[in-house]
């Protein structure tokens, strides 16, 4: 589990530098009609994105896609996380051990 925690944290990261690299500003997408309408929101300020400026909106979505992996993976890192902390010992690996009474009739 502690390993698992570990390479999520790594995928975090990783994820972060990427979403780094990508424009600021979020991308909104409304439906006019029958057309998805592209939009940059940004400190506040919606601009409609062209459809010339496709490769802006593409770097938007794929910015928006990494984020949500990367939320993904915080709450699963959490959870695990909580796991690590509140779970116990285990009474049955507690038998296999050398000290245990039971060890040397369990040992195979």
């Amino acid at each position: 589990m502690q390993l698992e925690s570990q390479r999520l944290d790594k995928e975090i990261k990783s994820l972060e530098s990427k979403i780094r690299k990508l424009p600021p500003g979020k991308l909104i997408l409304k439906r006019n009609e029958k057309r998805d309408k592209w939009y940059c929101l940004n400190g506040g300020t919606l601009t409609h994105i062209s459809k010339k400026d496709r490769t802006f909106a593409e770097q938007l979505a794929t910015k928006k896609y990494l984020m949500q992996r990367c939320e993904e993976f915080l709450h699963e890192r959490d959870a695990i996380n909580y796991y690590l902390r509140h779970h116990k010992e285990s009474k049955a690996d507690e038998m296999l051990a050398a000290d245990s009474r039971y060890h040397e009739l369990l040992r195979p």
